[in-house]
């Protein structure tokens, strides 16, 4: 009997946090345009994040138990619920779902998407209802060359489906990012069994309302690049080295990020680092040069100072930076210079990750939240990076920054009232300022626990 008011009582947290995510899910789908009413949006989000919260921190026990038959039942039931919510909603958060179609439409109208944008008046006739939702009208397309083909035969599968129809069929361009979400969860579940570790840690990401919200309801691509990486974490533990450089590869010619750990792969674990395994470094080539073959047309204007790729990854444009402030400031407010050196700042963060000793779960988590926190755009939807890599090494200063990434839509207020994009106010340290106490807190108490083994170890060993 206190055995079974044992358990019944570890589950009271969750229980409560998985009815709470399931009621805000509720008034979520019920709330019409998230975008018309951002502040209602941001409260509602921060409310839904308070719950994850409390179910994440007991599920995170080392006392944990196994599920049962009824604890798989309620995990699955609160996953599964505010997915077909939000599965049918127009987005109403971000016009890159917009994007992705319009990329995919030109590609189908035998149109190469780096030499264009969606002003260019050759492109009219492609123009619908949908034209004004599409982001960007003058800046041609800047993902990485495997997306835009996923792009292009998504389109071709709602274009089949839903004729004419482009509303329908801009809610079946979700489609990848869908199946990026159901290949996360159950990726997550091997990853963790390899581990050992609990397998109710996979609410972790199948329980957390950014996933929902951005995967289902506005459809961004970066399940599938987090699926990626946990595909080429599962690889490397099974010493599949190849493997996990293609898989990396893969993601990198989706957006761009995952080429930075292909160092850290191919050197895990070698003594000399300096002696990497080739064949993870090379795997990719075969594959970026089939994905960039249909566009090497734009090759030549790609990387040129004019070109909308150098304007968006190496401009002047801010959204919701941190760290990348600092350095924006100390370059003299020039957004070029300040991007070339956050570029550089990333590029030694990778060398530096090459020949440390922790889990190379734990190394990658730390490398790509550094990564976050020197650039210069991070939308609510990049922290889908580091939610994978929590289930299996938890850090409650990153836990706060996936819980507090919704007060970054209160931006959507201004846009659009005023139609300009303003994500780099002072507000934005509501968010970074919490998260980088509670990672000082973190470490202070490390460092003392530490101090403290060590004074206690000299005291003893002084009195024998």
């Amino acid at each position: 009997m206190n055995e079974q008011k044992l358990m019944s009582l570890r589950w009271i947290q969750p229980a409560l946090g998985g009815t709470g995510l399931l009621a805000t899910s509720f008034v979520l789908s019920c709330a019409g345009d998230l975008g018309s009413r951002s502040e209602r949006t941001v409260g509602l989000l921060l409310i839904a994040s308070l719950f994850y919260l409390i179910a994440v921190q007991n599920v995170l026990r080392k006392s944990t138990r196994a599920l049962g038959l009824l604890g798989c039942v309620w995990i699955a039931t609160v996953a599964v619920a505010p997915r077909v919510v939000f599965l049918t909603r127009a987005p109403s958060l971000s016009e890159d779902l917009s994007r992705y179609r319009w990329e995919g439409q030109v590609q189908a109208a035998a149109r190469n998407p780096y030499l264009v944008t969606p002003d260019d008046p050759t492109l009219a006739s492609l123009r619908d209802e949908t034209y004004p939702q599409v982001s960007g009208h003058d800046v041609r397309a800047v993902y990485g060359p495997l997306w835009e083909q996923v792009e292009l035969w998504t389109y071709r599968l709602a274009h089949w489906i839903a004729p004419g129809r482009p509303e329908d069929q801009l809610l079946w361009m979700k489609l990848p990012s869908l199946l990026g979400d159901l290949a996360a969860i159950g990726l997550l579940l091997l990853l963790l069994k390899a581990r050992g570790l609990p397998l109710q840690r996979v609410l972790v990401w199948a329980w957390c309302p950014l996933t929902w919200v951005e995967f289902w309801g506005e459809g961004h691509m970066d399940s599938c690049l987090a699926a990626l990486l946990l595909a080429a974490l599962l690889a490397a533990r099974r010493e599949r080295w190849a493997l996990s450089g293609l898989l990396l590869a893969a993601g990198g010619l989706i957006k761009y990020w995952p080429f930075f750990l292909l160092p850290l792969f191919a050197t895990y674990g070698l003594r000399p680092w300096w002696r990497p395994r080739w064949r993870v470094l090379l795997v990719g080539l075969p594959l970026a040069l089939l994905a960039a073959w249909p566009y090497l047309a734009a090759l030549p204007d790609l990387f040129s100072r004019n070109a909308s790729f150098a304007t968006g990854f190496l401009g002047g444009w801010r959204n919701n930076d941190s760290l990348f402030g600092v350095v924006w400031w100390l370059s003299g407010h020039d957004g070029i210079i300040a991007k070339r050196l956050s570029l550089a700042l990333i590029g030694i963060l990778a060398l530096c990750a090459v020949g440390r000793r922790a889990a190379l779960e734990r190394v990658t988590l730390e490398f790509v939240a550094a990564l976050l926190l020197v650039a210069a755009n991070v939308h609510p939807w990049y922290l889908a990076w580091l939610l994978p890599l929590l289930a299996v090494e938890p850090s409650p200063a990153a836990f706060l920054w996936v819980a507090l990434m919704p007060l970054a839509y209160a931006v959507l207020a201004d846009y659009r009232a005023t139609g300009a994009w303003h994500g780099s106010t002072a507000r934005r340290w509501w968010i970074y300022l919490p998260v980088f106490a509670a990672w000082a807190c973190r470490r202070i108490g490390v460092w003392a626990s530490q101090g403290g083994m060590r004074w206690l170890r000299t005291l003893k060993s002084s009195d024998g």
